[in-house]
């Protein structure tokens, strides 16, 4: 699509110049001239391309297949990026638990009135919003008690 398409000056105030300095994004949308073209107008402008195209020189098919490729493979990307994000948000974004679950198997040292005692960290838990530790020999310590890690 390079040029002006059959005498159309531009689709949804896009012109051709415009669609020629465009870039794709993972959004699902291309941007042009700082307006946002999406597959809808991609199929429009394909559709007027086919339309208003000069019979005597005919846009070669494999222009069309290349395009469609294209924005298909932007589609395959746009939808890999919500997965991802969808992953990432579910691996620790903001979850406390998963933050602190390295930490099953140390060794931790627990500030308390009597010095530091320490223990094997079996399991973590959120109790009434605080998390907390289970630590062999001392039973649930809260997080903020834990003065040093060790261990493999």
């Amino acid at each position: 699509m390079t040029g002006a398409i059959g005498g159309i000056g531009g689709i949804g105030g896009i012109g051709p110049a415009a669609l020629n300095a465009g870039s794709a994004s993972a959004s699902g949308t291309a941007t042009v001239s700082g307006q946002a073209v999406t597959e809808q107008d991609f199929l429009t402008l394909l559709a007027a391309e086919l339309k208003y195209q000069n019979p005597t020189q005919p846009v070669q098919g494999t222009q069309f297949v290349a395009q469609l490729a294209q924005f298909a493979t932007l589609g395959g990307i746009t939808s890999m990026e919500q997965s991802l994000s969808t992953l990432a948000s579910g691996l620790g974004g903001g979850n406390p638990l998963l933050a602190a679950a390295p930490l099953i198997g140390k060794t931790v040292g627990v500030a308390s009135a009597s010095g530091v005692s320490s223990g094997s960290v079996t399991g973590v838990s959120l109790v009434q919003g605080q998390l907390t530790l289970g630590v062999s020999g001392l039973g649930e310590v809260p997080l903020s008690q834990v003065v040093s890690v060790s261990g493999a």
